[in-house]
């Protein structure tokens, strides 16, 4: 088996075909992440073995990315634009539709600080990814109507002005002025160059600086505030798919892989699908809740 990065732990023996939208729940003190292909989504506490998940198969197919609310219960984007409200160990309830998205699905989601959530749409049959904004009267509006490809990992800087958005395809993370839950300004943060992998999902730390995962590049990359790249961490694995920051003091770093088309000897020989867990020198920031 090849070897994880010295400071990189197992933390979840999954079978992830796509591991994706790690949260940490502090009232729970677990994570939680889904499989956006399966349509399942995993619960563990911290600091227990790496057998000792749960896993809730919900049957809504594919899980693009979930958010917490301030009622404790979840809301899950999925495919086809459907939006559930779900509690664990509970039926999920359809809450909303974006209709735009019935040829698609939800791809990862951000809550705003207003309580409503930044949501991605996967390309649609006119090969465009999209922005959207579902608020807390559970409409939809459009932020950004036509990027080349997949929109992905989202986040906000410590001082709430810049909102980010990666496009995967595009190999760009872009970054937005932000204020009162509105984003403009769009211009390049950073470009990804063709020797590394995809930028996937992404967190961001106290210190402003941006963590991406890099799926098909084997690891993940720390850029600076200003865009600057500052560190990598490389993997056996060749889909680094999603990370989030958590553990008590947000000093720890869950981080998802994926295992897609799925295979044995890449489960075994390099633990692709599995779901690990590292302790980081920076601290993360807490996620807004959504107000619903």
């Amino acid at each position: 088996m090849e070897p994880l990065p010295n400071d990189v732990e197992l933390f979840a023996e999954t079978k992830c075909v796509v591991g994706e939208g790690p949260l940490w729940i502090a009232d729970e003190e677990c994570f939680y992440w889904i499989d956006l292909r399966q349509g399942n989504i995993y619960r563990k506490k911290d600091n227990t073995n790496a057998s000792d998940f749960e896993v809730f198969k919900l049957n809504v197919g594919y899980i693009g990315g979930i958010v917490r609310c301030q009622s404790k219960k979840f809301l899950l984007f999925c495919e086809y634009g459907f939006v559930y409200e779900w509690v664990a160990g509970d039926v999920p309830t359809k809450i909303a539709k974006l209709s735009v998205a019935n040829d698609s699905r939800f791809n990862d989601v951000f809550p705003s600080v207003d309580g409503g959530v930044f949501c991605t749409v996967a390309p649609t049959k006119t090969k465009k990814g999209q922005l959207w904004y579902f608020s807390v009267n559970r409409e939809f509006s459009v932020i950004e109507n036509a990027l080349n490809g997949m929109p992905n990992g989202m986040g906000i800087s410590p001082d709430g002005k810049t909102f980010y958005l990666t496009v995967s395809d595009e190999r760009i993370i872009y970054k937005y002025s932000y204020e009162n839950s509105k984003i403009t300004n769009r211009s390049v943060f950073v470009k990804i160059p063709d020797t590394e992998g995809l930028p996937d999902g992404m967190a961001v730390d106290a210190h402003g600086n941006v963590w991406s995962a890099q799926w098909n590049g084997y690891r993940l990359v720390k850029y600076s505030p200003k865009g600057d790249k500052i560190s990598e961490i490389k993997f056996p694995i060749a889909k680094v798919s999603s990370l989030a920051f958590g553990g008590r003091s947000l000093d720890k770093i869950i981080i998802t892989s994926a295992n897609t088309p799925w295979s044995d000897d890449d489960f075994k020989n390099y633990q692709s699908g599995k779901t690990f867990i590292m302790q980081s020198n920076q601290i993360g920031l807490n996620r807004p809740l959504a107000k619903f």
